[in-house]
């Protein structure tokens, strides 16, 4: 007696339903595999283009403080914007030793100026003025290919109003990441992005693999040799 046509589908979809969610399980470990090489690969990228550095006194406090690790990557002095923090390599004539972390608070062709005890650039306030040097002016307009620099804490740094602007090929970093722990957290990324990329893609193997070697179940089932005779 032969069954609907309706049960019989149902039978075939019953019957492929395993195989489907294997399939799937492999595609989302696929999926995770690969998201854990971006992983590691971000990380190996970043160990191999960014750097490392520590804060050494109190300088940029009260935003950063001494001691706090700082994420840099390389950076043009061109491309640096106002409000940026940079490493640069000070004049000779600073004493200072290189690099020093400090805050670009006006490019070419900006104003700085000291007024009532505050920071104006192009007449916008900008914190604390800085300690000028006797004779110094107290209006100063940014040379072409220079930058102008200072740290946030104006009593305790010094920058551009001891030493003039700084030609813009001494800055060589700027600051992307400020209080992270620097190359041990790639460390880990990197380490953790390849463990679960590999284990992810060694199970999707292993089910990829099951299944090529599942026998086929609509597939005609050999009936072996036959007898040379009958009775």
């Amino acid at each position: 007696m032969s069954q609907p046509r309706g049960v019989e589908a149902r039978m075939v979809a019953t019957h492929s339903s395993p195989g489907a969610l294997r399939r799937t399980f492999a595609g989302v470990l696929l999926l995770i595999a690969v998201g854990g090489g971006v992983l590691a690969g971000t990380a190996i990228f970043d160990l191999a283009f960014y750097s490392g550095y520590t804060l050494p006194g109190p300088s940029m406090e009260p935003a950063i403080g001494a001691g706090t690790h700082l994420w840099t990557r390389p950076e043009g002095g061109a491309r640096v914007k106002s409000g940026d923090i940079v490493l640069l390599r000070p004049p000779v004539s600073s004493g200072l030793p290189s690099p020093v972390i400090t805050r670009v608070v006006a490019v070419a062709g900006q104003t700085v100026a000291a007024h009532d005890g505050r920071l104006l650039v192009d007449g916008r306030p900008r914190g604390l003025a800085p300690t000028l040097p006797p004779g110094t002016a107290a209006v100063v307009t940014v040379p072409q290919n220079t930058v102008y620099v200072l740290g946030d804490n104006r009593p305790e740094s010094l920058g551009s109003n001891q030493y003039g602007p700084v030609p813009i090929q001494n800055v060589s970093q700027r600051v992307v990441g400020i209080g992270t722990p620097t190359s041990a957290v790639l460390v880990v990324r990197t380490a953790a992005g390849l463990a679960v990329a590999t284990l992810a893609a060694l199970v999707c193997w292993r089910i990829l693999r099951r299944r090529q070697r599942a026998p086929d179940p609509s597939a005609p089932v050999d009936p072996g040799p036959r007898p040379l005779w009958t009775t």
